[in-house]
């Protein structure tokens, strides 16, 4: 697995993290379905899927032609993340 992709699977955790400390329980998908987690209520009766956007260098919330395609009939939610400047 390449460095991006170690990078991007530790962020998607990160992001699956952050949910569960605000009581949002957090499934990870064994198969790539278009997002990268699925997020639900404590009930389980209501399902959300994440996708996690990370870039080493990011100014706004920049998405793809690709991605706005992929996303725009979905009700997938979006994540952002930047690695924080030292």
């Amino acid at each position: 697995m390449a460095n991006t992709q170690l990078i991007g699977k530790a962020k998607e955790l990160e992001v699956a993290g952050l949910l569960v400390a605000n009581s949002i329980y957090v499934y990870l998908p064994l198969i790539d379905n278009g997002y990268d987690l699925l997020a639900s209520n404590r009930k389980g009766t209501k399902f959300i899927p994440v996708q996690v956007k990370w870039k080493k260098t990011r100014s706004g919330l920049t998405l793809t032609k690709k991605d706005i395609a992929r996303f725009t009939k979905t009700s997938v939610v979006l994540a952002f993340g930047r690695q924080n400047r030292k």
